[in-house]
């Protein structure tokens, strides 16, 4: 091989080297951006290095980005002049533009390499700092009371007004949902089109930064000296006061903990691990009545249960908060039910860390045994007495039978469901003899009680006809009488 083509296939290698050199390099990056964009899985933060205030909704501050391999050269890169100070953390989007506030009132948009793209005015300074969202709508808080919406191209989009400096950093929900702090003592929820959401009011400023845990609980301090855990609703799930102002801005660690610092000089460690839920929730339904049973949870977290939620409906699935009880009880009787009405139930564990998971469900239906016959009525006759009444409820378990008394002994049973189980003709009673009467409902748990005394005294049948036999027998013989009478006056005729 000739010289010169030695040193060309030298020269291809070095290039093949570098090439397969600059891929490597690519790969290793790109890897740990993937990991950084795991931070905010469910989010509606872009999905760039360094989105908002802290890195990402866990406000954990961990980059995935590795700089031992500057070489210890700290020297800027290049600086940017604002004219004011600037207080704002930046954020760093998806084409890397870097966001960030000044005290002069603007908001900046910069390239990578320190070109000014856009400032917008917020009119007002402030410490808030953007937030970036997967649509590439940047947001950010200003001391002139408002929270801005800004287009990627340095536009307004639209603008919030609160009552009160916003110095406080926002943080997107998954659902696009703006969560943010103001001096005058809110946590605003506003919705991704700039309308009020809701609004949590606290005892003092909001200077913290909301911090948002992978189920939606929102983690934020307040000039109160307390830490809020609030629903994604916007009510209120606990809050630990502390001995100072808690102007910190609260991260969530992997395992659950939530961080944060107090101007009371303590630093705080705040377990959120809510209970495991309650376990056999069995019931038993009684006369307009369910009774409720549970065990504990096996795991209570890492507070101790305050109190049992209960949950109730009418069919599955479709249950309303009906009561909470104590810790010191496992078990709970539901009154003023409807007999024969199904409910159905669960139960949750409640502790300072927040509401466990639901039980197993369970339902039931109150029943009793049923109601007295309503309305007995007695008619005498002659040798007999017809009583009839009407049915009464049964109460969730069907009438069966009803039982006859008289004078207190039972004289007869009737099936229910027939035509004329309302109905019952005594016949052996004696003329002139008053009983009394009563009537009784029967289903699976048991017999009712009395119906409404009534008394009845049917006529006798043999008074009766002794009366008309001898009116019967004088007229008999007073037509044969006469027929003798006639026969003898015709004889006696006959021989004159």
């Amino acid at each position: 091989m000739k010289e010169n083509e030695i040193w060309r296939v030298l020269a291809f290698s070095f290039v093949f080297i570098m090439i397969f050199s600059s891929l490597s390099v690519g790969i290793s990056i790109s890897s740990p951006i993937q990991r950084h964009v795991n931070e905010n899985i469910g989010s509606s933060l872009a999905s760039s290095p360094w989105p908002m205030f802290h890195g990402n909704l866990r406000h954990t501050g961990l980059s995935p980005y590795k700089t031992g391999s500057n070489g210890g050269i700290f020297k800027p890169k290049w600086t940017f002049m604002t004219e004011g100070s600037v207080w704002s953390s930046p954020a760093i989007g998806k084409n890397g533009i870097i966001y960030v506030g000044s005290s002069d009132n603007y908001i900046y948009a910069l390239y990578p390499d320190g070109a000014f793209k856009w400032r917008f005015n917020t009119g007002g300074g402030g410490r808030s700092s953007p937030a970036i969202s997967s649509n590439g709508t940047i947001y950010v808080g200003s001391d002139d009371h408002y929270i801005y919406a800004i287009n990627p191209n340095g536009t307004l989009k639209w603008r919030f007004k609160t009552r009160g400096p916003v110095d406080s950093s926002p943080a997107i929900g998954g659902d696009g949902t703006i969560y943010v702090g103001s001096i005058d003592s809110y946590l605003y929820a506003i919705n991704p089109n700039g309308t009020l959401k809701w609004k949590f009011k606290t005892g003092g400023g909001v200077w913290s930064s909301p911090a948002i845990s992978s189920n939606g609980i929102i983690y934020v301090g307040s000039h109160d000296g307390s830490v809020y855990a609030i629903n994604p609703d916007g009510t209120l799930q606990w809050d630990l006061p502390t001995a100072g102002s808690v102007d910190s801005s609260p991260a969530i660690g992997r395992n659950g903990m939530v961080y944060v610092g107090s101007d009371d000089g303590y630093f705080y460690a705040i377990c959120t691990f809510t209970p495991s839920p309650p376990r056999d929730l069995h019931a038993i339904g009684g006369d307009r009545y369910i009774i409720l049973t549970w065990q504990p949870p096996t795991n209570t977290g890492c507070t101790p249960i305050k109190g049992y939620k209960i949950y109730r409906g009418t069919n599955s699935g479709g249950k309303s908060y009906l009561t909470t009880v104590s810790s010191s009880t496992t078990r709970y009787k539901d009154t003023g039910l409807i007999n024969g009405e199904t409910y159905y139930y669960y139960v949750t564990a409640v502790s300072l860390a927040g509401e466990s998971l639901h039980s197993n469900e369970v339902n039931a239906t109150p029943r009793s045994v049923p109601s007295a016959p309503e309305d007995l009525e007695a008619k005498a006759g002659y040798g007999y007495v017809n009583l009839s009444w009407f049915a009464p409820a049964d109460n969730g378990a069907k009438i069966i039978e009803y039982k006859i008394y008289r004078n207190g002994v039972l004289i007869a049973t009737l099936p229910a469901g027939t035509l004329w189980h309302t109905w019952y003709n005594d016949t052996n009673v004696i003329g002139g003899k008053t009983y009394t009467y009563y009537v009784t409902a029967v289903n699976s748990l048991g017999e009712s009680k009395p119906s409404n005394k009534v008394e009845a005294t049917p006529t006798a049948m043999l008074k009766f006809s002794a009366v008309w036999i001898a009116i019967i027998a004088i007229i008999i013989l007073a037509v044969i009488g006469s027929m003798i009478v006639v026969h003898r006056r015709k004889a006696k005729a006959k021989k004159t």
